[in-house]
């Protein structure tokens, strides 16, 4: 059997008997006055020694709707207070909040509302929610978050929560992954793993030597990562944990969000790969003072991205993070001393193994599967398999005589687009029920002037425009298409599974009728493309396709001039 590595932390304390809002909102009560969320429109919006008096609201509303403990409420809503308080409030309640992506169209919402007793939504997007809801089976409620938090409730009287000791194994909160092998898959993450992210963090700032890069006390963090995304909202309540500012973001404009970091005095930033060029070419005059740390995760760094990185910012730490919704989103992470290239060590709480197909151990430098057992380990999926002990990531990684691992790739069959996962299996039964003439299908991910895209395989006859314009109705932008290729026929293994890999190659073959797109958005996406999903400016134009020979015009994926962050949506 395989060797078991530890991490060289100490292991965490053990986990108090409360719900996750309770020990954050104990650990954040002696920073006072300092500010806890800004708005780079709005302005300070809360001040840590507020939190307290927000929760007491939000707990007297939710009382008032009679949602509280052991009912489940979804909530579609862009990066904003309101949606932080909803969450920790929910909590508190000891009610499952379920984050829906709220670009996401009806088709998709619908997946997400299994056992849901209630959609929080923001007023812009509550008619495709009432579209959905009206699908299901039994109506649930739909509560817009405008009125809900403006309605007066002074004169409600609201029982008292009995006093009892919190089970921390209670689902906080329910993040959908692409699950592998079909529909996406909830997964349930526990009051407990919620505080064991904190615990690690704090864990952290206690290690003399060798730790991972860490915030300085003050210091003013920002990200582009959206807050319905586990890796976005967990970091944000870690950081919170340790009395940080957080400036919330909104949707990614290039220009914007430099001019964010300069307005804002911002020291730290949490990005994914495909945004740190926007960094790394800065022209020499532009300068930003203040920033001093750059975590990276989603995706690996490559080596000549961390270079430029290091060459623009010679004085700034770009340190990688790596994790997953299942097992911890901050399970490995660089140390200080380290290569940003690799994922870095293993965090406290964490063993790990690389193992070889036949479940033996791979020798240093050996790739494997990446098999790990954490503190932040989610309880399991939703009406599904329970995590006890080990879990299967998905990655193939190495680790080295010193402990740092590599993420080599992905043994699973998502394709990663931006960041983003992308499940071939939701598009390819969406597209054999919904048009006209597909009789089989398999999506593929293919590398296209630099970025990796969803192409399409059809056997059949069906109207290519169709089915372009099919997945552009009823997906969020990233999983549109940037090809179709009609074929003969999809090749198979004995055991009848698709062989993706061929297909891939198939791209270039002669016997595949090719439909490139000659881009992968249009204007109406840049309405509702969301942060990693769509980079906006340089970057989107980098990863545009462009079939034709001739110039063509700038990307309308460039956002307009005249668009602002007018709602607190991302």
């Amino acid at each position: 059997s395989a060797m078991v590595h530890s991490s060289r932390f100490p292991d965490l304390p053990p986990i108090p008997d409360q719900s996750f809002t309770q020990y954050l909102l104990d650990l954040v009560e002696k920073y006072g006055d300092r500010l806890a969320i800004d708005h780079p429109e709005r302005g300070p919006l809360l001040k840590f020694s507020q939190l307290a008096e927000r929760l007491f609201d939000v707990d007297r509303r939710l009382a008032v709707y009679n949602i509280g403990f052991g009912d489940v409420i979804a909530t579609l809503a862009g990066n904003s207070l309101d949606y932080i308080i909803l969450c920790l409030g929910a909590l508190n309640r000891g009610i499952t909040v379920v984050p829906i992506n709220p670009a996401m169209k009806k088709m998709e919402i619908i997946k997400y509302l299994e056992g849901v007793h209630c959609v929080f939504s923001e007023k812009h997007n509550i008619e495709k929610v009432w579209e959905a809801t009206a699908e299901l089976e039994s109506p649930i409620m739909v509560i817009e978050m405008e009125h809900f938090f403006s309605v007066d409730t002074s004169d409600v009287e609201v029982q008292e929560k009995q006093e009892k000791v919190f089970d921390v194994e209670t689902t906080a909160f329910i993040f959908y992954s692409s699950g592998t092998t079909g529909p996406p898959k909830g997964i349930c993450i526990p009051h407990r793993a919620m505080i064991a992210h904190c615990l690690i963090g704090h864990l952290m700032y206690s290690q003399e030597g060798e730790r991972m890069p860490l915030p300085e006390e003050h210091s003013s963090i920002h990200g582009v990562l959206p807050l319905f995304h586990a890796g976005g909202l967990i970091t944000l309540f870690i950081m919170l944990s340790r009395g940080m500012t957080i400036v919330l973001n909104g949707k990614f404009d290039e220009k914007r969000f430099i001019e964010i970091l300069i307005e804002k005095k911002v020291s730290v930033v949490y990005l994914v790969p495909a945004v740190l060029p926007v960094l790394s070419l800065l022209p020499p005059e532009v300068s930003l003072p203040d920033l001093n740390l750059v975590y990276i995760g989603s995706a690996p760094l490559s080596r000549d991205e961390a270079t430029a990185f290091a060459d623009r910012f010679p004085d700034c730490t770009l340190a990688q993070m790596y994790g997953l919704t299942e097992a911890g989103t901050l399970i490995f992470a660089t140390i200080e001393v380290g290569d940003p290239t690799n994922a870095g060590v293993a965090m406290p709480g964490v063993q790990f193994k690389i193992t070889a197909d036949d479940g033996s151990e791979c020798p240093a430098d050996v790739p494997g599967d990446i098999i790990v057992k954490t503190a932040t380990m989610a309880s399991g999926y939703l009406n599904g398999e329970k995590f006890d002990e080990w879990f299967n990531t998905g990655d193939v990684g190495s680790v080295d005589d010193q402990g740092a691992l590599t993420i080599v790739g992905r043994t699973k069959e998502m394709i990663k687009v931006r960041g983003w996962q992308v499940n071939p299996y939701e598009l390819e039964s969406a597209l054999k029920k919904g048009v006209e003439g597909v009789e089989e299908c398999a999506i593929v991910g293919v590398e296209m002037g630099g970025a990796t895209l969803p192409h399409a395989f059809i056997v059949g006859r069906p109207n290519v425009n169709e089915v372009i314009q099919f997945v552009k109705d009823n997906f969020v932008s990233y999983k549109h298409l940037a090809g179709v290729s009609v074929v003969d026929e999809i090749p198979k293994t004995q055991s009848g599974k698709l062989k993706r890999s061929a297909l891939v190659q198939m791209t270039t073959a002669d016997d595949a009728e090719v439909f490139p797109l000659p881009n992968t958005m249009d204007d109406e996406d840049n309405a509702d493309a969301i942060v990693m999903a769509s980079f906006h400016s340089s970057i989107s134009n980098i990863n545009t396709i462009d079939p034709s020979p001739e110039p063509t015009p700038e990307s309308p994926e460039t956002p307009d001039d005249d668009v602002t962050v007018e709602d607190d949506c991302v």
